[in-house]
């Protein structure tokens, strides 16, 4: 008798534990590719560059600006669209820009 009491008090024990234990999250393919659910956090828009220190990004549709990771303010402009005098170059680096903001 006195086993069958242990017993009984050690599955009740265990059952009452279980309770309190929140059931793990399943995961479904819809919490993966629909709901992105599980995606992780980026940034998009900026490039880091070779040095670690820096990386750039697009400003407007006519300038590709150099910041630092540090303070995260601008520290100059690689390129400008306004750097160009000929018409045909300005016109490219306007549409090369674009199609690297689309990216």
């Amino acid at each position: 008798m006195k086993r069958i009491l242990t017993l009984f008090y050690f599955v009740i024990f265990a059952l009452s534990i279980q309770a309190q234990i929140p059931e793990k999250q399943k995961i479904t393919v819809a919490d993966l590719y629909r709901t992105y659910t599980y995606y992780p956090q980026s940034v998009y828009g900026l490039v880091s560059m070779n040095d670690g220190l820096h990386y750039s990004a697009l400003e407007g549709d006519s300038v590709i600006a150099k910041y630092s990771y540090k303070t995260g303010k601008k520290v100059e402009n690689i390129v400008s669209v306004s750097d160009f005098n000929n018409d045909k170059i300005k016109e490219f680096i306007i549409i090369l820009l674009i199609v690297m903001k689309v990216k």
